[in-house]
């Protein structure tokens, strides 16, 4: 993944440096930072998508994304909430 975005580079780096497998408050809290704070809807999907393997995607959040602007981040929302496509 690459991106010319701050949020989306420190995400890349984040990646490469943890080897993608996490599961602690402190991850936690650093992908929803970027998530929350990255203008591309591209790298914020990508960002669900990382928090959902590392295990610590929530509810609350997933609920939220279903008002993304990005449609493969409502459809991946509305998928890991088993709700029906409209």
């Amino acid at each position: 993944m690459s991106c010319s975005n701050t949020a989306g580079e420190m995400l890349c780096c984040f990646l490469s440096v943890t080897g993608r497998n996490i599961r602690t408050p402190r991850a936690e809290r650093l992908l929803y930072y970027l998530y929350d704070r990255n203008p591309c809807s591209v790298c914020r999907t990508y960002c669900l998508k990382t928090m959902s393997r590392c295990g610590v995607l929530s509810e609350k959040l997933l609920n939220i994304c279903l008002y993304d602007v990005n449609e493969d981040t409502v459809r991946y929302a509305r998928k890991r909430l088993n709700l029906s496509a409209k």
